[in-house]
């Protein structure tokens, strides 16, 4: 049976590279065996290892003269001789020509900032490694820095010596790390060139290649020695796992143990058997190797508590969730992999409260444990979501935002939607679960939290899988669907209520007239609406020509437009409006010789003058234009006025004749003024049964007042010809 031992040392095999060089041991099912398959974690390449030590501190460091206490499991060295002189001449002069190349000798550390560098420390969460942030100080200036170009999201991986991963850091503060910890370049030193390829030769021979890789020396390749691994040898302390005092180590490197790593491996080796426990068994390894159970929980491995109280929060009021790194129980069943792997790869932080950094790892291992968490956390009884098999039960947009505002569940009372605030504390975006997590288990969070994450503050909506409220799709599946449904339309959709404000898409017409289109409630599907300066408005139905209604004060909301796709219908933004005819009444009625004609649009535009152009065609039929009409529609303060040009197509003038009708229906009560003058004109004044009245006038016998089924009808009556006009003026009553 595996015992927790037997995991630890698996962790040191893998932490430590074992099997760069004990390949075979891997593959034939020795005792490491439970690591085969598994990528390699990131190694110190060689122009690293020298960090910012001169070549007498190398030689005692890697003669262990020199504790170090950094995260490494153990020290190596080789005897504080002749190879050890030439191995830290060639470390030194990699590093040497490394620092030439990426900063030209140019003095980057500036000796300031020792105060943000302990807040540095803190935040980041480096102390929980690294104890305190003193310590922390002292092993950066002994690290190399190196910092990888900067990706579109405005992060740089930045590489520390001595660390099997990366940390992904904002630009700015990446550079002010280099600046503050990097010292200024070591003094040149007088090394012998026969030093240097000698040590280079040993760095090989000792197979500090297999692991640390050397630089590009023309194309000469260093492949991997295999070392063959004998279980009796280890078993007995020999090789590898020969004690510090020992003296066989001519062609390997004499390893300095922590307390008990030995002894872990020295039984690990004598088991002669694999683990055997699968790729959950595998997880479980690397992570310990990778330390993750510094920061996260996972299964009964939980951090050390002293070291939980050094994390901090940005936020306020979040308490604990807001400060503590989350659970990695359940990883697989909770992120898609493609997430996943962007988390682990340092390019999916999504917690802006949360200042601590988790480091990186290569993209290689990233992939196997994004699958490895899938295949462990798998739940073989997890129910499939309505969208496989049962699409009729799927959720809906619009209710998913009804339960999301303050009226439904009130989701947005804690958690930022789509970048913007939440009404209470700043809890994590949900604009941002449907690229991060399953639908399967988004639903089965939100029907337990706390069996997902225990103390989490985050209430059950759904207790025992049957919803609090009723309506927005009723069954629990469909409400949760309907949530999903509009999380994944955000960006096309209305923001909840609490979070909406209407007023942010009121559309005003400040300086010149404005043409919007828009499905406009009485106007229809292929509605201009058209505003004014001087506040006063209509729509322009282009399907049948017609101008209603008219309005007086605000121009329009454009919510319905941007964000709702068009539904519901637009509608003046006030109160004071008049429909020309009831909805469901032919508004105008064209015909040419008594044979109707079919109004088709051709333009609109907004002319400097502060008039609106628009221009169409009355059809015979689908191919054959009649006439063509040029509305010239302007607007005073009191009003709007409405002038047709008409121009024949294709007909001799004065021979054919268009007769148009312009209808206001639902009329209450007509006044009737026939006007005088030159300019003689008939004037009505319509009011209806709402209380809204204008007053119409026309050109002396252009309007007729006819009695129909429901009332009276107002009309605007031409026979026009080649040239003739035909105006109207809607003036509103106050």
């Amino acid at each position: 049976m595996k015992s927790a031992a037997d995991d630890s040392a698996a962790a040191l095999v893998y932490h430590n590279r074992c099997f760069s060089c004990h390949v075979a041991e891997i593959s034939v099912g020795g005792p490491m065996a439970t690591l085969a398959g598994i990528p390699l974690p990131m190694s110190e390449p060689a122009h690293g290892l020298a960090g910012n030590h001169s070549i007498e501190s190398l030689i005692s460091y890697l003669s262990r003269d020199i504790e170090h206490s950094g995260t490494g499991a153990f020290r190596y060295s080789h005897d504080a001789g002749e190879s050890a002189q030439n191995i830290a001449a060639f470390l030194w002069s990699l590093n040497r020509g490394f620092l030439r190349a990426e900063s030209g000798g140019a003095a980057l550390h500036d000796g300031s900032g020792v105060a943000d560098a302990i807040e540095f420390f803190r935040n980041r969460g480096c102390v929980v490694c690294h104890g305190d942030s003193a310590l922390a100080e002292t092993e950066f200036k002994a690290s190399r820095i190196e910092l990888q170009p900067t990706d579109e999201d405005g992060l740089t991986m930045v590489r520390i010596s001595g660390h099997p991963w990366t940390f992904p850091l904002p630009d700015a503060e990446a550079r002010w790390m280099k600046r503050r910890f990097q010292p200024n370049d070591p003094p040149d030193e007088a090394v012998a060139a026969e030093a240097i390829e000698n040590g280079r030769r040993n760095f090989i021979s000792l197979h500090c290649a297999n692991c640390h890789r050397l630089p590009d020396d023309g194309g000469t390749a260093h492949a991997a020695a295999v070392i063959p691994f004998s279980i009796s040898a280890a078993a007995a302390g020999r090789g590898c796992l020969e004690p510090s005092g020992g003296t066989d180590h001519s062609d390997h490197p004499l390893f300095h143990w922590k307390p008990g790593d030995r002894e872990s491996l020295t039984e690990l080796a004598g088991s002669g058997a694999g683990s055997g426990s699968g790729i959950a068994g595998q997880l479980e390894v690397v992570l310990n190797a990778l330390q993750c159970v510094r920061c996260h929980q996972r299964g009964n491995r939980k951090p050390d508590a002293a070291a939980m109280q050094e994390f901090v929060s940005l936020g306020e009021d979040l308490g604990e969730e807001g400060r503590i790194p989350p659970t990695l129980d359940f990883a697989g069943r909770k992120f898609q992999r493609s997430a996943l792997v962007r988390i682990l790869t340092g390019r999916g932080a999504v917690r802006p409260y949360m200042p601590t950094v988790m480091p990186a790892v290569e993209a290689e291992l990233a992939g196997w444990l994004a699958d490895a968490f899938a295949a462990a956390d798998r739940d073989p009884k997890e129910r499939p979501t309505p969208r496989e098999g049962q699409e009729n039960l799927v959720g809906r947009n619009m209710w998913g935002r009804e339960l999301m505002g303050v009226k439904g569940l009130g989701c947005v009372v804690c958690h930022q939607l789509n970048g913007n605030p939440s009404l209470g504390i700043q809890a994590i975006d949900l604009a941002l679960a449907p690229d991060r997590l399953r639908p399967e288990w988004f639903r089965d969070y939100l029907i337990d939290p706390p069996a997902f994450r225990a103390g989490t503050r985050m209430p059950s909506f759904w207790p025992d899988g049957k919803p609090t409220r009723g309506g927005s799709g009723g069954s629990t599946d469909r409400q949760i669907d309907s949530i999903w449904a509009y999380l994944v339309e955000i960006d096309q959709s209305r923001l909840p209520e609490g979070l909406n404000d209407p007023s942010s898409l009121l559309l005003s017409v400040d300086r010149e007239p404005v043409i919007f289109r828009t499905f406009f409630q009485g106007a229809g599907l292929h509605s201009l609406a058209l505003g004014w300066p001087e506040g006063v408005h209509a729509a322009f139905d282009s399907f049948s020509m017609t101008l209603s209604p008219l309005w007086k004060g605000g121009f329009l909301n454009a919510e319905n437009t941007w964000e709702n796709r068009f539904t519901p219908w637009t509608v003046p933004a006030s109160d004071h409006s008049f429909e020309l005819f009831p909805a469901g009444r032919k508004p105008v009625r064209l015909t040419w010789n008594d044979q109707p004609l079919i109004p088709v649009l051709s333009s609109w535009r907004v002319e400097p003058d502060g008039a609106i152009h628009i221009g169409y065609a009355g059809l015979l039929d689908s191919r054959h234009p009649v006439v063509k009409v040029t509305e010239t529609i302007t607007a005073q303060t009191s009003g709007i006025s409405r002038l047709m040009d008409f121009s024949f197509i294709g007909r001799s003038a004065g021979v054919d004749q268009v007769h148009i009708e312009l209808p206001v229906a639902g009329v209450s009560s007509v006044q009737h003024h026939p006007g005088n003058g030159k300019d003689r004109k008939r004037e009505f004044l319509v009011s209806r049964s709402d209380g809204s009245r204008l007053r119409i006038s026309a050109p002396a016998g252009g309007l007729e007042l006819h009695s129909i089924a429901d009332g009276l009808e107002l009309r605007l009556v031409g026979e026009v010809a080649e040239g003739r006009q035909l105006g109207v003026h809607y003036h509103f009553e106050d």
